[in-house]
């Protein structure tokens, strides 16, 4: 009678060996698959000819950090900043390869930054002057509400309201957009690096400060740890960064970090150099001769004797 309930027993301790075997199998993916990282891409002001080549460069870091990291990594390119801020609150993105201006103010760790960079210009078309911008509208890359602020302080050493002197921005996704857009006459000028290859024709009416060097930010510090920011800094400083004219890839953040959210965030001058505006406008300034009529004859001039002091030297 109880040999039944003994086979009984060993079929039912079979069936949970084989259950638990199964549930540990099934988890095994997944646990593997929670150690994979996407990195997302999104470097609007970067050199980069089309969204093809765009795509080719995520593709590349993301296969750089496989190999430095030993984790599966996927590459996302990011074109317009609404999807990057729907990725980062989605928490889809775990490392972010992205502008400095973009990164500017946020408390996101930066473990690389590029040391390349380049001026902060304003692009006219030939022949075009600053009084001839009053009003009118400039396009620039949409990277946040301190985008203008940003640009008018770095080119213009906040010397100017913008709200107040020009007309409405123009948003873009990225510079070659807004460059091509003042080529096409849709607007009057537009704020870009120098040495954007979608400036050739147009005129840098003005160049000054820089625009920020693009930056790594780790957005997910659950599965991005210590030894894997490490892993990813040095995967960067040894060429993984390359590419849209990013170059010279340095371990942690700028220096100039708080310089570009101060210039971002400032509403008053910022900057002591020179006056722009002036030189902007015309070559030179010859002020206007000023004659003075007076009311009343002035007598001539001369010296009162009594006035003049004779100092006694020492014999």
């Amino acid at each position: 009678m109880e040999l039944p309930h003994r086979q009984t027993a060993a079929r039912a301790l079979k069936l949970m060996l084989a259950t638990a075997l199964v549930v540990f199998s099934a988890a095994e993916p997944g646990e593997a698959q929670a150690q994979d990282l996407t990195v997302g891409v999104y470097l609007p002001y970067a050199s980069f000819a089309s969204n093809a080549e765009r795509s080719s460069y995520a593709q590349k870091v993301a296969k750089e950090l496989s190999a430095a990291t030993g984790k599966t990594v996927t590459g996302r390119a990011l074109a317009r900043r609404a999807d990057v801020e729907s990725f980062l609150n989605a928490k889809k993105v775990d490392l972010l390869v992205t502008d400095g201006l973009f990164a500017a103010g946020r408390r996101h760790t930066v473990v690389a930054h590029a040391a390349s960079s380049s001026p902060a210009a304003l692009f006219v078309r030939s022949g075009t002057t600053f009084a001839q911008l009053k009003g009118k509208s400039i396009a620039l890359v949409d990277t946040g509400s301190t985008s203008v602020q940003f640009f008018t302080n770095a080119t213009l050493a906040g010397e100017v309201v913008p709200a107040r002197y020009f007309g409405a921005p123009k948003f873009t996704k990225d510079a070659a957009t807004a460059l091509n857009q003042l080529k096409a006459g849709k607007v009057t000028a537009a704020f870009a690096p120098k040495g954007h290859p979608a400036a050739r024709g147009l005129k840098a009416l003005v160049s000054e400060g820089a625009v920020p060097a693009a930056v790594v930010m780790v957005v997910n510090t659950t599965k991005v740890d210590q030894a894997t920011q490490a892993a990813v800094a040095s995967a960067f400083t040894s060429g993984a960064g390359q590419g849209g004219g990013l170059t010279g890839w340095r371990r942690g953040a700028p220096k100039d970090a708080a310089t570009i959210a101060k210039l971002a965030r400032s509403k008053s001058r910022v900057l002591t150099t020179d006056a722009v505006l002036t030189r902007m406008t015309e070559p030179s300034v010859t002020l206007p001769t000023i004659k003075v009529k007076p009311e009343t004859a002035l007598p001539p001039a001369g010296v009162n004797k009594r006035t003049v002091v004779t100092p006694e030297l020492p014999e």
